[in-house]
């Protein structure tokens, strides 16, 4: 259980184009379901933010760039596009964040290594606080040889010990006993 803050759950590409090419989306979109749910249960702002870059890909309102069709999206949650791995560059997630005055983001979706990592270091140098799904974010296996779950092991394991002077990043899993009271 998480003690009380302001929260805001932020899910990070979870794209049809995204996720066909990373590791077990099923079981990510499951986990990120139970949280979604616990945030509704607890009134908590869901921003679901949709990745095209300057090439157009995935292009946008393309059946690639939507989010995956078992992930509870609903016309009532807030939606962001960004053209950056941070997703906080070019967008307007900070000011929505602090309009709802949001101190602690809950982070999950794809890919581990890339706007994962970007969003999770741009919301600790922001000032937010971060909990990211250690079992909610996914990858493709790399070119640097390691597996998809290496890579989130490794993403896991640098966010949860890095120290900056503005929020910190706590893991926490999205399994069957999520909450956010």
């Amino acid at each position: 259980m998480l003690d009380s803050r302001s929260r805001a759950i932020l899910i990070i590409d979870a794209q049809i184009a995204v996720l066909e090419s990373c590791w077990q989306p099923e079981v990510l979109i499951a986990g990120l379901n139970t949280v979604i749910a616990a945030g509704r249960r607890g009134d908590i702002p869901i921003v679901f933010i949709q990745h095209t870059d300057s090439s157009g890909e995935p292009a946008l309102d393309t059946p690639g760039w939507a989010l995956h069709p078992e992930l509870d999206a609903r016309p009532t949650d807030r939606f962001l596009t960004k053209a950056a791995t941070d997703s906080f560059y070019g967008t307007d997630l900070a000011a929505t964040l602090t309009d709802l005055d949001v101190d602690t983001v809950v982070v999950g979706g794809a890919a581990s290594d890339y706007c994962i990592d970007a969003t999770v270091r741009a919301a600790q140098s922001l000032g937010f606080d971060v909990d990211l799904l250690s079992d909610g974010h996914t990858a493709q296996a790399g070119s640097t040889g390691l597996s998809a779950p290496q890579i989130i092991s490794h993403i896991n394991e640098v966010l949860a010990a890095a120290t900056h002077p503005g929020g910190r990043v706590r893991l926490v899993s999205c399994g069957s006993d999520f909450r956010l009271d």
